[in-house]
């Protein structure tokens, strides 16, 4: 039985509990604590750790039983994240963050109105506020081609990573970033962003950049990229810039992206970038979001969306769409030399 405390958390009466949790979502339970591992015919989890190899039983009733083809050590679930994490007061802060971004999977699949009503405990805090990014969230900035998505993007991002608001969007802390690109080397760009350096300096450290990689939208590679900067368990954004086959990106988006989460933060947001259809300017600002490439599909996928595009040349105009939240009123922000001013 799951007893529930005041505030965001749940409380467990006992291991046998945690345990029993722990074997419900098996599968993202040993990808969180041996990432880089391999599944086999749905039988077993196979992964190193440090330089022992271990195998993990993830199916009938030996599941959560793992042991170390090297040495002879072998336990249940709970030895193992205590192994892996020193004790098991993480796998209760796991299972609730889980529980915070999806119902848990505990054998309760509905709820009754009363159990709304009174549930009081606060909601989650948005990773991008006012709801533009909310916890395993998809935001979608969308543009036509060559409109300056990528230096947007970019601005963006720096502000994020030091807490710092950006045009009205507000992280809830220094975020860390992963943002995987292949649009072009960064080192100068960034030099030359039109930034205070207090704020470029505050956000150095959480955002981690790729160079300019050929973008294959594989979980296993783009863990693995990830993983060579940064612990891939406190990641709070993932931002893929830019895929132009935007059936591939749908089908990453529809069928891997919650694998990805659940090898790395199963709350983490995700940012995509994508582009317009050709469309005339007086379509594209009568409705923004339809001219999105496979904008039908897409649409039902994301959480938030934000376009860019330009009415006038030194001008770049906002517009926003939320599935959480009240509207944002769209917005219009002067540009110098084809660069964003940036302002809180």
């Amino acid at each position: 039985m799951l007893i529930k405390k005041e505030g965001n958390f749940m409380d467990f009466s006992s291991q046998k509990e945690i345990k029993s949790l722990l074997i419900d979502n098996i599968k993202e339970c040993v990808s969180y604590l041996l990432p880089g591992g391999e599944f086999y015919q749905d039988r077993f989890y196979l992964a190193n750790l440090g330089k022992d190899k271990i195998i993990v039983e993830i199916k009938g009733e030996k599941a959560g039983i793992w042991n170390d083809i090297y040495k002879e050590k072998k336990g249940d679930i709970l030895s193992l994240w205590t192994l892996v994490e020193g004790n098991i007061d993480s796998a209760k802060k796991w299972l609730n963050a889980k529980k915070n971004s999806t119902l848990q999977n505990n054998g309760e699949k509905a709820f009754s109105v009363r159990h709304y009503l009174n549930d009081k405990s606060p909601m989650p805090k948005d990773i991008i506020g006012p709801k533009i990014l909310t916890p395993s969230g998809l935001l979608v900035i969308g543009g036509t081609p060559k409109i300056g998505k990528s230096n947007f993007l970019l601005s963006m991002l720096v502000h994020l990573a030091a807490g710092v608001s950006f045009l009205g969007m507000k992280p809830a802390k220094p975020l860390k970033i992963f943002y995987l690109q292949n649009e072009m080397e960064y080192r100068e760009r960034l030099q030359k962003l039109r930034i205070s350096k207090k704020t470029l300096d505050a956000g150095t450290e959480n955002l981690v950049i790729t160079k300019k990689v050929q973008l294959t939208l594989n979980v296993e590679k783009i863990k693995e990229i990830m993983s060579e900067n940064l612990d891939v368990k406190t990641v709070d954004l993932i931002v893929i810039d830019s895929v132009f086959d935007y059936r591939s990106m749908i089908s990453f988006l529809q069928n891997s992206i919650d694998e990805l989460r659940s090898i790395t933060n199963s709350a983490a947001g995700v940012i995509v970038t994508h582009y317009t259809k050709k469309v005339s300017t007086t379509t594209l600002k009568k409705n923004p979001f339809q001219a999105l490439s496979g904008a039908n599909v897409l649409r039902s996928l994301y959480t938030s969306g934000v376009m860019i595009f330009r009415p006038e040349r030194n001008t770049l105009q906002l517009m926003y769409e939320l599935k959480n939240g009240k509207p944002i009123p769209t917005k219009f922000k002067n540009m110098v030399n084809g660069r964003c001013i940036a302002t809180a």
